[in-house]
């Protein structure tokens, strides 16, 4: 004789559809309250430079951001990237609430000397508005701008 069994039912729960908009949100980068200041030298974009005293008289970083009114704690950060001749990726960074920031001011303000030591003597350098204490950034990185130091 045929064993006779009796299976549970099977019911349907219904579940609440994950809102594609709820996970969206959740990855969007924060806003920020400055828009990414605007470079505008030193003029050309990937412009060379000869000599050591060009730190001094004529690499001058400069940007601009007409609806940035910094506050006492804000400040512009210039950031300078380069590949060292080892190949090691270095930085070197400089703060100011002007609209501008010499090379030599940015290293007066370390223990560090780029002139010629990058690879292909080439660096980078970018603008970020940020905010102390906790060297928060308040504003998205400016373009990269290129420069070559001979």
């Amino acid at each position: 004789t045929p064993f006779l069994t009796s299976t549970p039912a099977i019911t349907a729960t219904a579940t609440r559809a994950v809102r594609p908009t709820a996970l969206a949100a959740s990855l969007t980068p924060p806003a920020f309250p400055f828009p990414a200041p605007t470079v505008t030298g030193p003029i050309p974009n990937g412009g060379t430079w000869t000599g050591e005293g060009q730190a001094s008289n004529n690499i001058v970083f400069r940007w601009t951001c007409d609806q940035c009114a910094l506050g006492p704690n804000d400040s512009y950060e210039v950031t300078i990237t380069y590949t060292d001749k080892s190949g090691a990726p270095k930085s070197i960074a400089g703060r100011t609430q002007d609209k501008f920031l010499s090379l030599r001011r940015i290293l007066d303000g370390g223990p560090f000397e780029i002139y010629q030591k990058a690879k292909d003597n080439t660096y980078q350098w970018y603008v970020q508005i940020k905010r102390d204490p906790g060297d928060q950034p308040i504003s998205p990185q400016s373009e990269v701008w290129k420069f070559t130091w001979l």
